[in-house]
């Protein structure tokens, strides 16, 4: 799970099509109806971007990769790709929430991150179970990287960034804990209706309140990153507040349309 904002151009998520998962976000966006269409090789990323909401699809902008996806599908087992994948994202990004599915790997991109002379703020996650996101069942562990600027008017230049590891639970945010169970994904289709129902039906109807609260402690670590929140519960109460008004449902159908190139 690689999820990014940047404060101009707009945020993109980059990520790809399932290849040891049943779904990934790729093929669920496609299942909504956007065609993902490659952007054209002389147009820079941050002049093909929609306003609100982006996905980079991996293979439109790593064409060297993509001859692999068909034996990364075929093996049993992750790969190195599974690793590169997440610390590739073409935009750049300046803000960044990374999941990975070992916690022996967290330490590692975090000090890739910490490398990275363009990273401001990122977390480093992986749930307790193994998850690549933080876990709505239980403790996630966390590695945040976050950089300092030295203070004006001595220099503008940053510092070296801080690596900090603490663990979080969903309490943190004020949320419930639910099992894994209950926020499992299916196939592509299945996924997509889970979304349009959490986006488009208000109040949240019950069979998806688990998946809504999942949402919504991902959203608020993002929120966090990326300095439109000041706390988790801050960035809680601020999705909660777009899915509630509507707005992240008129964002992704606005990029929908901007997929599809109509105006």
């Amino acid at each position: 799970m690689s999820v990014a904002l940047i404060s101009q151009p707009p945020p993109p998520q980059h990520g790809n099509r399932a290849s040891t998962s049943s779904s990934g976000s790729a093929d669920l966006l496609q299942a909504l109806g956007c065609p993902l269409s490659p952007p054209s090789t002389h147009v820079h990323i941050a002049a093909s971007q929609h306003p609100y909401f982006n996905f980079l699809l991996a293979p439109n902008y790593h064409p060297l990769l993509a001859p692999l996806a068909s034996i990364r599908r075929a093996l049993p087992h992750r790969t190195l790709i599974n690793l590169l994948g997440p610390l590739v994202n073409p935009a750049r990004p300046s803000g960044i929430v990374l999941g990975v599915a070992a916690p022996e790997l967290g330490p590692v991109f975090a000090r890739a991150l910490a490398r990275d002379d363009v990273i401001e703020h990122a977390l480093v996650v992986c749930g307790a179970e193994h998850l690549d996101e933080i876990s709505i069942a239980g403790e996630t562990h966390v590695w945040e990287v976050k950089r300092a600027h030295a203070p004006l008017p001595s220099s503008s230049s940053s510092l070296e960034p801080t690596i900090r590891e603490y663990t979080i639970h969903p309490s943190d945010f004020g949320l419930p804990v639910h099992h894994l169970e209950a926020v499992s994904g299916g196939s592509p289709t299945d996924n997509s209706a889970f979304l349009i129902a959490l986006l488009s039906i208000h109040p949240t109807p019950d069979f998806v309140q688990p998946i809504c609260d999942y949402v919504l402690l991902n959203a608020a670590a993002l929120l966090v990153v990326s300095g439109l929140a000041e706390s988790w519960k801050e960035g809680v109460q601020k999705a909660r507040e777009s899915i509630d008004e509507m707005w992240a449902w008129h964002a992704f159908t606005d990029f929908k349309k901007f997929d599809r190139g109509e105006s």
